[in-house]
């Protein structure tokens, strides 16, 4: 993403990541990495699907995953439990699950959605795919 993308994103999604518990309010930086970790996770998604991953390549991915969503967590505390990585190449990588027990573990793949979480990612004013789940880097044009 380029800087002027970046600059962009940082305006739309500044105020949700304040509400979703990021402290430092107008950290462009952290707009910034979030965007990289998702443009990269994303690229690696697509690449496991058409050519799969080595032994060591999926030991370097879910090393990056669990990094990413320790780095979230701790940067936006609301989120603890709640962040997970999407594998599918068709959508965004990094997301909140709505179903997931604040605090708690992912539960991912819950069926029913944790009304709290639910009106967090809907109050936040974060961008929700089809499923509800709150799409933490979306890609605004």
């Amino acid at each position: 993403m380029n800087h002027e993308k970046i600059r962009k994103n940082s305006k739309t999604l500044l105020e949700p990541y304040h509400f979703l518990g990021l402290e430092v309010y107008g950290d462009v930086s952290f707009v910034s990495w979030l965007a990289k970790e998702e443009k990269a996770l994303e690229r690696m998604n697509v690449h496991s699907c058409n050519e799969g991953r080595t032994k060591g390549g999926q030991t370097r991915y879910e090393n990056r995953c669990k990094n990413t969503i320790s780095s979230i967590e701790d940067a936006m505390p609301k989120l603890k439990g709640c962040v997970f990585i999407n594998g599918d190449p068709r959508g965004a990588a990094i997301k909140i699950d709505n179903t997931a027990e604040i605090g708690g573990h992912n539960s991912r793949h819950g069926c029913i959605p944790n009304p709290v979480v639910a009106e967090m990612i809907c109050d936040s004013g974060i961008t929700q795919d089809w499923g509800g789940y709150g799409m933490l880097a979306p890609q605004h044009q």
